[in-house]
């Protein structure tokens, strides 16, 4: 077992290699390949739960490091409430950034402005559902399924520096830009500063690495095959298709 377990992290080494040698989506998309293959084979695969799969994966195999996966990110939240129609108690408000400063999910005031806006949310069920979909880990699922499936990412990227701990965490940034607001049926466009949340390419690359480690353990301590779902008795080998 130590060898199978020994080549496959020998085969990630390879494939991060060989992705570090391409521009920042390229790389993005194949980090984030090979994230959400081994949180299929960890979900059993196949499973038609792929976000479950993948936010459950990356949660179990990388907390450990990063506390933050299941906290709420109030940016993300705080532009969904203001761009929809979610009956509210009140207005949103983001008082957990500062002008010209980079901010990190572990900023102090992040977690507290989530809840302010989460309690402004009249229906509890829409409450939980947006609680759910604005966690960090769930927030990275959707980078995913943007530039995998769309060639897209939910914020621009650019050149980082030491400011932004050279990639090593999420981090938001501000920039200028328009907002379209709608006023007496018309649309006006106001300027405005608008903060992003980005998952840098070295943050990813991060990821993945800790979840390979972590996994691999996992598998060695239970005497597991980490692809044994790549099995070649399975059906789609000859019909393409699991079910």
């Amino acid at each position: 077992m130590n060898d199978r377990i020994e080549e496959i992290r020998e085969f990630f080494e390879r494939k991060i290699s060989m992705l570090n040698q391409n521009d920042d989506d390229m790389k993005i998309i194949g980090m984030l390949v090979l994230l959400d293959c081994l949180a299929q084979h960890y979900a059993q695969y196949p499973t038609k739960r792929t976000q479950e799969a993948f936010v459950g994966f990356v949660i179990e195999f990388s907390k450990s490091k990063w506390a933050f996966w299941e906290w709420v990110d109030p940016v993300t939240l705080y532009y969904h409430l203001s761009l929809s129609d979610i009956p509210l108690l009140g207005t949103p408000t983001l008082q957990c950034v500062s002008d010209s400063c980079i901010h990190t999910p572990y900023d102090s005031g992040f977690k507290e402005n989530a809840d302010i806006l989460l309690h402004l949310i009249m229906d509890s069920q829409t409450r939980e559902v947006m609680r759910a979909k604005h966690q960090y880990a769930r927030l990275l699922y959707k980078m995913r399924s943007k530039i995998i499936h769309e060639l897209n990412k939910p914020f621009p990227l650019f050149s980082r520096t030491e400011v932004e701990y050279n990639g090593r965490l999420p981090f938001y940034y501000s920039m200028g830009g328009g907002l379209e607001n709608a006023t007496h049926g018309e649309r006006i466009r106001q300027r405005s500063t608008t903060w992003h949340l980005v998952f840098p390419p070295e943050f990813i690359e991060l990821v993945l690495r800790e979840c390979v480690k972590n996994y691999l353990e996992h598998c060695l301590l239970h005497e597991l095959d980490p692809f044994v779902h790549n099995s070649p008795c399975r059906k789609f080998y000859l019909s393409w298709y699991d079910s």
